[in-house]
């Protein structure tokens, strides 16, 4: 039981890493961001019922594409993560920032 309650607590403290509204993964101009939604249905149509409602929308830009995504608490680590094609990722949750502090260094022109 006790051990059941740890790891319950263990993950509201995970979750508390999406309190903010949008969490954004960048790898240079691509960029994965997970919402506080409910999953589309595009991506809803490849779950089974049950678990549906547990997913929220996500989108993937990748090489100028944009993909519609849901994403799920994988473990204390990890955000597993399913595309409207199929496609399947897992991303470490360190990967993740709040949208809000995601700035892209500005290039700066001459010297400093």
């Amino acid at each position: 039981m006790k051990k059941a309650l740890f790891l319950f607590a263990a993950i509201l403290c995970a979750l508390s890493v999406f309190a903010a509204d949008m969490m954004v993964a960048r790898n240079g101009d691509n960029y994965l961001t997970l919402h506080d939604a409910p999953c589309g249905k595009e991506v809803t149509a490849l779950l089974k019922p049950e678990h549906a409602s547990k997913f929220r929308a996500a989108t993937d830009r990748a090489n100028g594409v944009v993909w519609k995504a849901c994403w799920i608490l994988h473990d204390l680590e990890n955000v597993f993560v399913l595309y409207e094609d199929g496609d399947r990722a897992m991303v470490p949750l360190g990967e993740f920032v709040r949208a809000e502090d995601d700035v892209k260094p500005k290039q700066s022109k001459g010297s400093v």
